[in-house]
């Protein structure tokens, strides 16, 4: 993945990317203790990782784009519980087993697939979570590609689906992007865990 895709790019997700609904971040906190660690990966502006950091855990928020951290540093600025990390999926620079639970929001499609699973084997520790977060436009599945990638990364993950009674619109994008069509969009998550890579 070229990192540099993201440049420029951060105001614009920032505003305009849906959010995740608190059910489905509930249910993730109900896997672990109040004093685990989690590490967000390819956090991007934080639409997810500030969901983990208000709940009080430990976190690592990982992203390789320059532009998205510093959209990250702003979002993540009233939580001292959050350490901004430079690197990527297939290479975080975390110490060896020391996540409880990983979570990737909507970022897994732009990995190195193979890289990550060891990475993920050399940082979460013996008995963790992998989770990945996707939302979709409901009465469609998601997209085939970012489908195909879950399917590809898992085997046999176990599958929760949440309503996400956000509503958005693309405006934010036409904003700072070339003219799209605008349109409002219902989102729903679909969260998939794996104990074990083995």
């Amino acid at each position: 993945m070229n990192i540099e895709n993201f440049t420029g790019k951060a105001e614009a997700y920032a505003i305009g990317r849906p959010g995740y609904p608190k059910s489905a971040i509930e249910y993730i906190c109900s896997l672990v203790p109040q004093d685990a660690v989690l590490a967000d990966i390819g956090a991007g502006t934080g639409k997810f990782t500030v969901t983990l950091a208000k709940r009080g855990y430990s976190v690592y928020a990982v992203e390789p784009n320059a532009d998205m951290r510093r959209q990250l540093a702003i979002t993540l600025a009233p939580y001292t519980n959050v350490s901004i990390m430079e690197g990527t999926a297939e290479a975080t620079a975390l110490p060896d087993g020391s996540v409880d639970i990983l979570t990737v929001a909507h970022a897994l499609h732009w990995f190195n697939l193979d890289a990550f699973r060891v990475e993920c084997n050399r940082i979460v520790k013996p008995g963790g979570l992998v989770i990945a977060i996707y939302n979709h436009v409901p009465g469609r599945e998601m997209t085939d590609f970012c489908k195909q990638t879950v399917d590809m990364f898992f085997t046999n993950p176990t599958t929760w689906t949440f309503p996400n009674p956000m509503e958005y619109t693309q405006t934010g994008f036409n904003r700072l992007l070339p003219p799209i069509k605008r349109k409002i969009i219902k989102t729903t998550i679909k969260i998939y865990t794996k104990l074990s890579f083995f």
